[in-house]
């Protein structure tokens, strides 16, 4: 993947207004203490900084104001795939940002093969490269890795709502990683009920369709994705890239609780789901209608309700620091 610089590297600095903005997540706050202390006395050698925290910090306009500053430079994310969703929708992307991955699952990390350690991250952040990657629009909101409805939102919104209700279960999560969204599925599967409905899809036409296409499928869920896999090593859409103009729908078929046990460790095993057991739909703009209200999430958070989901690719909008080979 082709890279570009974000400009001065961490040797130069402008003192006028904060050089960067780190939002750090409360759950990285409980995971990895001391990794973030070192992480901000090796930036602060170098740079004004502005932290900010969404879960304690009432007014996300402030951090808003000072990123519209000249001297500001970039955001870093300390956090998972969800801090960095909801910086991004916060602040937009005019401006790049750099990941120390800090999450359940990290999938935009591990995609992308970003520093894990602070020394890496420090390194990356001092040689200032980036990458241009594709963002997913569901109605009002943007995401980056996947995001869906039915069961696959129940599933990843389960582990959002437990892990916010204090410290032990934060640090339970943290221990599980992405094995807390298989164990989730496997709940889900056994106890959800009403676990199919009808889906509209509608690909609108683009460079790579002449004509829309319109598919109605009984389904217990769909997934939206911008890369190969999600939830650590769930394998649902081997050929997905994240700068290729397009995302892939992976819908679910009708069937038995026990085949969709089978197709959820199937795709965790790294074996591509069977014929029949899903459609596989790429697009660069879509529609789906569900049947009945639903819950839409995108990198793990809650980003829409209701019964029309219109999605749209937004090419090469994230400016991702990363490593120099990435």
């Amino acid at each position: 993947m082709a890279s570009s610089s974000v400009g001065k590297g961490l040797d130069q600095t402008t003192r006028s207004g904060p050089d960067i903005a780190v939002v750090l997540s409360k759950h990285a706050r409980e995971l990895v203490p001391r990794q973030i202390k070192s992480l901000i006395e090796g930036l602060e050698l170098h740079h004004s900084l502005y932290i900010y925290d969404p879960g304690s910090a009432p007014n996300p306009s402030e951090l808003a104001r000072v990123c519209s500053t000249d001297s500001y430079r970039f955001t870093l994310v300390i956090g998972g795939d969800g801090t960095l969703n909801w910086a991004l929708n916060t602040l937009g992307t005019d401006k790049p940002f750099a990941v120390f991955p800090a999450g359940t699952a990290n999938d935009l990390a591990t995609h992308q093969n970003l520093p894990r350690d602070v020394a890496g991250t420090l390194r990356a952040i001092r040689e200032g490269k980036t990458a241009a990657i594709d963002l997913i629009r569901v109605n009002d909101s943007l995401f980056c890795t996947a995001g869906g409805g039915g069961l696959p939102a129940d599933c990843a919104l389960w582990i959002s709502s437990y892990r916010d209700h204090g410290p032990f279960r934060v640090l339970t999560i943290g221990k599980l990683g992405p094995l807390a969204y298989e164990l989730s599925a496997v709940g889900n599967i056994l106890l959800r009920s009403n676990i199919e409905q009808e889906l509209n899809i509608t690909v609108e036409p683009s460079e790579h369709d002449e004509a829309p296409r319109n598919l109605i499928l009984l389904s217990p869920g769909f997934l939206v994705t911008n890369q190969g896999t999600l939830a650590g090593k769930l394998r649902v859409a081997p050929g997905a890239l994240n700068n290729d103009g397009v995302f892939e729908i992976f819908v679910l078929s009708a069937a038995s609780r026990f085949k969709l046990l089978r197709i959820l460790f199937g795709l965790r095993a790294g074996t591509f789901a069977r014929k029949g057991d899903f459609q596989l739909i790429q697009a660069g703009n879509a529609v789906i209608t569900c049947k009945e209200s639903s819950r839409f999430f995108g990198d793990g958070e809650l980003l829409a309700e209701g019964k029309v989901f219109r999605l749209r690719i937004v090419k090469k909008a994230l400016k991702l620091i990363c490593r120099i080979n990435s």
